[in-house]
Order: structure tokens, then C-alpha cells, then sequence
């Protein structure tokens, strides 16, 4: 026998927090039946797609909506997954607005270079931006203890020069130079991407200096430019499949991807209503854009 299907309904009534004190809920109902009983009392009746939560009413009556019914077991199971499949392990379900007016709810990876999936990304894209930075420069490549980095960045030769420094295996730093030390790189991309594969996953931090730097933040600023800027409102606390059921109820879903959802426009009570079922969380890790 299979189970009842999983609506946006059970997910209020399973996950909503009760207040101590008089065992009420947010919209001042009884969670529990009669005195020494432990039987449930459900806000709403069978046919009635979103239950009260925060003290927002249902936009149906009590009647069965025959134009946006409940998800079924079969509906569900035709639909593209969009859990995590190939996708960071620690990746987080974040709200973006886009210009038009429609939001998108997508994973967002952690971008941590300790992670076995951001982390191959992170040191590939490093290596392709200081390659970019140092191009056209006659570099120059030497390895040396990590105590012995500062009097290095003290010594003459490297006046008016520019220097970059990777964290590198058994507490050394892997430096490249534009000043006449070391030995000179023939191919900066390989060398580049083999220094940071070897990059130990601790606290270190990669440097580079400012003319190098100004290189990748211009580069940076362009492909910023060239997309569609998103505002990020927050993070869901929810699974996507659970934010696809809130929205197909509320009747604003309006695609759906690999990892991603897209949500159409909506008045403001609805807007409100969907925030609060999907547990959104303002103001965690803000961002501009999707990367």
C-alpha cells in the first residue's frame, strides 16, 4: 500500500513550531484534541490545499480546488528530479529575484576547497584567473618555507615587481614573480594548475598583488556585467521537491530544471504565504547574482 501523497499540507502540519504555555500555534488554534487525548486536531479539511500558518488564511474555501488539485504519488514521480544529483554534497536551496519579477530557487554549492566537489572547481577556476592575471609577463616560479615569505617580499630584487604565493605541501609556498628569481615558466597555465591541485585543504590562503589582483577583478566586473543580475532573499528551508509542492498549490510554478525552480510573479499576500511555507531564511549568504 502506498502512502498518502506528501502535500504542502502535512509538510505546516509536521514541521510547524508550537508556542509553550496554552499549546497554540501561530494562528491561535489547538494543536492537540480533546483533554488527555493525543489525537491531532488538523487545521484544515481534506480539500483544503495549504493549511493556516503565521496567521495567513487559505486563498481556496474548503472545497475540493479541481484546478490546481494535490500532487499525486504519480505526478510527483513524472516529474525531472531536482534533489541533489551531481552537485555539491553541502550545497544550500537559495531564493533569487530575477529583474522581471520571477524568482528562481536553485542549489547554490558551498565553494569551500576542502570540499571534494567544490574544490576541484575552486582550484581550476584560480588557476585560469591568475594565468589570465599574469599573461604577457615574463614570470618566474621558486618554492620556499612559509616562514621565510616575508623576507622575501623585503628583498630589493622585488621592488616594483609583482608577486603571487599558493599554499603548498609540508609548510612550503609556491611563488610566482615577475622579478628575476627562481626559474622562468614556460607554460603558466600547466604549471599553474598543477601548483594548485597539490594546494593542502588547511587554513592557508592564496596572495597575489595589486596590479595582478586589479587583472581578475576587472575580468571579474565584466562577467557581472554581462548576466542578469539577481537579488538573493535568502536561504529555503525546505527540499526542493517540497518547494515545487508549495508552489504548484499556490499555482505559481512556472519551470523547473536540473537542481532549480522556477517561481512566477505573485501579489504580495501569496508572496508572503510561499516565503513562510518554504522556511525562508533573510539575509543568509547574500548575494548580487547566481554564480
Amino acid at each position: 500500500m502506498r502512502p498518502a501523497p506528501f502535500t504542502s499540507s502535512a509538510i505546516v502540519e509536521a514541521g510547524q513550531p508550537v508556542k509553550s504555555g496554552a499549546g497554540q500555534d501561530q494562528a491561535g488554534c489547538s494543536r492537540t484534541g480533546p483533554a488527555g487525548s493525543d489525537a491531532p486536531r488538523h487545521h484544515s479539511s481534506p480539500g483544503e490545499p495549504l493549511a493556516v500558518i503565521g496567521g495567513w488564511r487559505p486563498r481556496t474555501s474548503t472545497t475540493t480546488d479541481h484546478a490546481n488539485p494535490p500532487m499525486s504519488d504519480s505526478s510527483m514521480g513524472s516529474q525531472p528530479p531536482i534533489e541533489l544529483g551531481d552537485m555539491c554534497p553541502r550545497a544550500v536551496g537559495m531564493l533569487f529575484r530575477r529583474p522581471d519579477g520571477r524568482r528562481v530557487a536553485r542549489w547554490m554549492p558551498c565553494a569551500v576547497k576542502a570540499c571534494e566537489w567544490c574544490g576541484p572547481r575552486l582550484r581550476t577556476r584560480w588557476a585560469g584567473e591568475w594565468s589570465h592575471a599574469m599573461a604577457g609577463d615574463p614570470v618566474h616560479r621558486l618554492v620556499v618555507d612559509d616562514a621565510d615569505l616575508p623576507k622575501l617580499r623585503r628583498r630589493k630584487v622585488l621592488a616594483g615587481h609583482e608577486l603571487a604565493a599558493i599554499p603548498g605541501p609540508d609548510g612550503t609556498r609556491v611563488v610566482y614573480t615577475t622579478a628575476p628569481i627562481g626559474s622562468l615558466v614556460d607554460d603558466l597555465n600547466a604549471t599553474l594548475t598543477s601548483d594548485f591541485a597539490a594546494m593542502p585543504n588547511d587554513t592557508r590562503r592564496r596572495s597575489i598583488t595589486s596590479g595582478w589582483s586589479a587583472v581578475i577583478t576587472d575580468a571579474e566586473g565584466e562577467q557581472v556585467a554581462a548576466r542578469e543580475a539577481w537579488e538573493c532573499e535568502g536561504r529555503i528551508g525546505r527540499s526542493m521537491e517540497q518547494v515545487a509542492m508549495v508552489a504548484a498549490e499556490l499555482g505559481v510554478l512556472a519551470g523547473r530544471g536540473p537542481a532549480m525552480l522556477v517561481i512566477g510573479e505573485m501579489d504580495h499576500p501569496t508572496e508572503q504565504r510561499f516565503k513562510a511555507l518554504v522556511r525562508l531564511q533573510r539575509g543568509f549568504h547574500r548575494r548580487q547574482a547566481a554564480a
